[in-house]
């Protein structure tokens, strides 16, 4: 198993005026594969012929996909990255002023692509007292209010880490058949829920995949959809012609036959989340229970948590990037404030043994700089988050 990395390949302003170098950052923000990416894909994606314009039809990567999930080539789309794809198919499924129903939290591209292209956006939110489960009935009830053309949901949930079965997502989708899912499975390789990966998503529902979690490469910006014919090839209409590069359509051809590498990761998260589920209770922190590789923590002094991590860089140079933001999980509102009397502020957890702070949200404000992440610095971290307010 190779060891924990996450090198930053952009340098912040804010840190560059700071006098730091990339070659000195650790990213901690965008919550990748841990243990580097599958050495296969990486070749392949080396090896891939770059003096000629990408396939436009993505044939070869197209078959081995299909071939690898037991469907007709037409029912895949690959694309640059989950991002691209949730775009695209949003300028393909919505008309200024349609109904964008999004299950939330989400920390997906979904809800910036229908806003860009003038969808009316509404919200089902899950709460924390219940796990963060969603609830498809009461989502059942809010879509026959409002009436949406499209809903979208990760699956599991990010940043909450709550199982959402497919097959339960696919029930619904048979009750609503006028309406198009689209199902973000970004996190689904490296869960405990992987075994979803293998179902196939009838007409209605647009399951978008990515290489840059599981497969830690976001540089390379690959990923697929599988949906049905017609809907994929409306989105690749949307979307102009060489879409996706040819090292990212090579990657995916070889991505889907390479079960070894994630298999052995996915293990060895999961041993990691058992080792951070362990501090966290020993530290007395409430965190949610977690089908993947991080977890959603209570914080009760986030303002005190930000300034233990901020501080000069060690005698190694090293700095690490995390992204400095707390948001409620009540509708509509950005928690600046740890004293906020209205909602808790939250931060991700994420293990391993090059750091464990990290803490994405659903908007992006800055980045800070922190101590290197040793196990005593964490350590003293997660403690300050632990104490009463």
């Amino acid at each position: 198993m190779p060891r924990p990395s996450a090198p930053l390949t952009y340098l912040p302003a804010e840190l560059a005026s700071a006098g730091a170098a990339q070659a000195q950052l650790l990213d901690l923000y965008t919550g990748q594969n841990p243990y580097g990416p599958p050495p296969h894909v990486l070749e392949a994606a080396r090896a891939a012929v770059c003096e000629r314009s990408p396939d436009a039809l993505a044939s070869a990567a197209r078959s081995s996909i299909a071939q690898r999930f037991g469907v007709t080539p037409g029912r895949v789309l690959p694309g640059a990255g989950a991002s691209e794809l949730a775009w695209s198919a949003a300028r393909a499924l919505v008309r200024p002023g349609g109904v964008w129903l999004s299950i939330e939290p989400a920390q997906s591209p979904c809800v910036a692509a229908a806003r860009s292209v003038g969808a009316r956006i509404t919200r089902w939110r899950s709460v924390e007292r219940t796990g963060h489960s969603v609830d498809l009935e009461q989502v059942a009830e809010l879509m026959r209010l409002e009436q949406p053309g499209v809903v979208s949901l990760c699956a599991p949930g990010s940043p909450t880490g709550a199982s959402v079965p497919v097959e339960a997502v696919f029930e619904l989708a048979a009750r609503f058949a006028d309406v198009q899912f689209v199902v973000d499975q970004s996190w689904l390789p490296l869960s405990d829920d992987h075994a979803d990966l293998e179902r196939v998503p009838p007409d209605n529902v647009l399951c978008l995949r990515s290489l840059t979690l599981s497969c830690a490469l976001p540089g390379l910006r690959a990923g697929y959809a599988l949906g049905s014919s017609p809907l994929l090839a409306a989105i690749a209409d949307a979307r102009p012609p060489f879409a996706v590069s040819a090292p990212a359509l090579a990657a995916l051809a070889a991505a889907v036959q390479e079960d070894e590498h994630i298999t052995r990761c996915r293990h060895q998260l999961q041993a990691d989340r058992s080792q951070l589920r362990a501090l966290l209770d020993t530290l007395g922190l409430a965190h949610t229970p977690s089908v993947v590789p991080f977890a959603l923590v209570r914080v009760a002094r986030a303002a005190e948590v930000t300034a233990s991590c901020i501080g000069p860089p060690s005698r190694r140079n090293l700095y690490v990037v995390v992204t400095c933001v707390w948001q409620s999980m009540s509708p509509g509102r950005i928690v600046t404030s740890p004293r906020s009397k209205t909602s808790a502020p939250r931060v991700i957890v994420r293990p391993g043994p090059t750091a464990v702070i990290l803490s994405p949200s659903m908007r992006t404000t800055g980045f800070s700089t922190i101590r290197p992440a040793t196990t005593t610095a964490a350590n003293r971290t997660l403690a300050t988050m632990s104490r009463p307010m």
